[in-house]
């Protein structure tokens, strides 16, 4: 990144000092959030100087807030960050199961990540895996990572500790499929209800039920002119899909008007319509089966807790969730409640961030479990805040993300009435 390079070379800054995380831009607000990564927290005289300086030099009339995030990275959290990038992006494989292992060791200049796999994966990791997880690495750490492969023959050489466990997700058996746009699809796709919403990797198939170009204001050279966009349909629902044709296959993206599709590309929230969507890289022709059903449970939860374990309360003397003495309401008996609370860096739901997750569980009206953390929001805590909730920047600092808690909370939380 440009900008980010100017910064360094500006403030003498080294990319293991500080990198640029994440820019978000909020129109309604007029507000370009720009969240950076450092060793130590910057000066604030250095964080106004690069203020103006990305002012001056993006020429925006939208004000620009820099939010510092302190960077931790140790062995284990790397290995769980990475693990959990493999298990969201290694869904759509076709087997029942997928065994890989990895292991994070500290270097001389950095961490190395070593990734165990049977032979007959690697493929599909070079073509689906290696260079999103090298950005995303880069982009979630200061330090150096290399990532390199070693290829087992067997599962069984690995310790049955070292193995990590990845389950397909249900998925839909298409027939038929014939390259399109790019090489040819051929993993298994998702029910578009169950595709993750920020995923690098994401598979679906469905009916093209609408299509239509769109015209792109400051086209790049060589470049086509317009985009197109599609409404992708399948038993579960329904997703826009944008392609971005090269002149070579602009005839092949204008015909897909009604087609079955299978797509691969990657998906993420559109910051203007609010919404989740595709941007293809490959699409292939198919035929989906006609007796298709909608799984009866769309979302699974995980198998183990990776980040967040929660704790049995049984020890305590407790009666009910009331009074000690009062008699529990029928009401209560044989179900399974779960109450959460979160603390937050603010009210707005486009630029604020989550910074604790608590919640109990309760069985026939005892408490009998609670699961609570810290979440680190990549963006300083105000002292407003931290006047209110007590929470500090020093609590969240080496917290896991958002994205890591959550699956452990839905599984905590399955089933449940919230």
């Amino acid at each position: 990144m440009l900008m980010e390079k100017l910064l360094q070379e500006e403030y003498g800054l080294s990319k293991q000092e500080m990198k640029i995380h994440q820019v978000d831009v909020c129109e309604e607000k007029k507000l370009v959030e720009v969240q950076i990564l450092v060793k130590e927290y910057l000066p604030k005289e250095t964080l106004l100087q690069m203020k103006e300086l990305m002012k001056e030099v993006l020429s925006t009339y939208l004000e620009i807030e820099i939010k510092e995030i302190k960077n931790h990275c140790a062995e284990d959290f790397l290995e769980k960050k990475a693990k959990k990038f493999i298990s969201l992006t290694s869904s759509f494989l076709e087997e029942t199961k997928t065994v890989v292992s990895l292991r994070a060791e500290k270097c001389e200049n950095g961490y190395k990540i070593t990734y165990y796999l049977e032979e007959k994966f690697v493929s599909y990791y070079e073509t689906a895996i290696k260079k999103q997880l090298e950005e995303y690495l880069y982009r979630c750490f200061l330090e150096d990572i290399e990532i390199v492969v070693d290829i087992i023959k067997q599962v069984d050489s690995l310790e049955v500790s070292e193995r990590v466990v990845f389950e397909t997700k249900t998925g839909i058996d298409v027939t038929n499929v014939t390259k399109y746009i790019g090489e040819k699809v051929e993993l298994m796709p998702a029910f578009i209800v169950n595709v993750d919403r920020e995923a690098l990797v994401a598979i679906i198939c469905g009916k093209v039920v609408s299509h239509k170009e769109i015209k792109i204001k400051n086209p790049k050279e060589g470049k086509c002119d317009h985009f197109y966009a599609m409404t992708i349909e399948d038993v579960t629902g329904s997703i826009t899909c944008k392609i971005f044709p090269s002149k070579a296959n602009d005839k092949k993206a204008r015909e897909l008007d009604g087609a079955d599709v299978l797509v691969m590309g990657s998906s993420k929230m559109n910051l203007y319509s609010k919404e989740f969507e595709i941007t293809a890289k490959r699409i292939s022709l198919c035929e989906i089966p006609k007796d298709v059903e909608a799984p009866k449970n769309s979302k699974t939860a995980n198998l183990n807790y990776d980040f967040v374990v929660p704790e049995s309360l049984e020890i305590f003397k407790q009666q009910n969730v009331f009074e000690e003495e009062q008699e529990i309401k029928k009401a209560f008996m044989g179900k399974r409640i779960v109450c959460f609370d979160l603390e937050t860096t603010g009210l707005s739901d486009k630029l604020d961030a989550i910074i604790e997750i608590g919640a109990v569980e309760i069985v026939d009206g005892r408490i009998v479990s609670k699961f609570s953390s810290f979440i680190n929001p990549r963006r300083m805590i105000s002292a407003k805040i931290t006047e209110i909730t007590g929470i500090t920047n020093e609590d969240v600092a080496n917290a896991p993300y958002i994205e890591d808690v959550f699956p452990d909370f839905y599984k905590y939380a399955e089933n449940s009435i919230l």
